[in-house]
């Protein structure tokens, strides 16, 4: 199944395997979701259950979000489904799957630390996700780096 998310071409098109199971609907409002975050600065501990927040003000004057915050937002509005705040935690809500298997709406875990995964995005498929990367970046659509791990929520 083919989605394109109307009026943001530059969103990769959405392609969905028919053979592996996954709420598409779902998939597509969390994707949905994230995008309307694109362009806010990254804030360290910011974005709510309803949108950008400061937290604690390092990635300047306006608000915006941190990777799992970003996650837990688009999560949030897609299903009503309160995510853990932090990605080392939202990395066991769900379950890791192949990279044969990942499809657009699947998260995606890396930067591994001795406490686990920090940094947490959005699996847009093709190899790209929506991601708040760092401090001084904006919530961007990246390519997908080398050390990460897809997770399935739904």
């Amino acid at each position: 199944m083919t989605s394109l998310i109307p009026g943001l071409s530059i969103v990769p098109q959405l392609v969905f395997d028919p053979n592996i199971p996954r709420d598409v609907e779902v998939a597509c409002k969390v994707i949905e979701a994230a995008l309307t975050a694109l362009g806010l600065p990254y804030q360290w501990g910011g974005g709510a259950l309803d949108g950008p927040t400061m937290g604690d003000g390092t990635g300047g004057a306006t608000a915006g979000y941190d990777c799992s915050g970003l996650v837990r937002f688009a999560v949030f509005q897609a299903t009503g489904e309160e995510l853990p705040r932090t990605s080392q935690i939202q990395f066991t809500v769900g379950t890791q799957i192949s990279w044969d298997s990942a499809q657009p709406g699947d998260l995606v875990f890396g930067n591994w630390q001795a406490d686990g995964a920090n940094h947490v995005a959005i699996y847009l498929g093709g190899g790209r996700m929506i991601e708040a990367p760092q401090t001084g970046q904006r919530v961007q659509i990246s390519d997908v780096r080398s050390d990460m791990v897809p997770v399935r929520l739904f």
